[in-house]
């Protein structure tokens, strides 16, 4: 975090009927399941939207967000406000 401390992020996958139809096919598609989980639906996000999310409430900057990224330029996409952004409080 900014004041030096350690924080959680997070990536929600929930199994609703169509993420465990797709997971209990042969030929699911990891970026089908992707999708979901960046669709918002449901409680569900990506780590870098939780990145995201917190870069923009002033908790972590910019650059460790990138650091903890699995995928830097879609966090860094998100950032800019294009695809995938879904800024919401999940648990707060």
């Amino acid at each position: 975090t900014v004041e030096g401390t350690l924080t959680a992020v997070f990536e929600i996958l929930i199994n609703t009927p169509q993420v465990s139809a797709m997971l209990s096919s042969d030929s699911w598609n990891p970026v089908e399941l992707r999708s979901q989980i960046e669709s918002g639906r449901d409680g569900m996000q990506s780590l870098e939207q939780d990145l995201a999310q917190r870069v923009a409430a002033g908790q972590i900057t910019i650059e460790a967000a990138l650091r903890r990224a699995n995928r830097p330029d879609t966090l860094e996409q998100i950032l800019r406000g294009g695809a995938a952004a879904r800024p919401r409080a999940v648990f707060r």
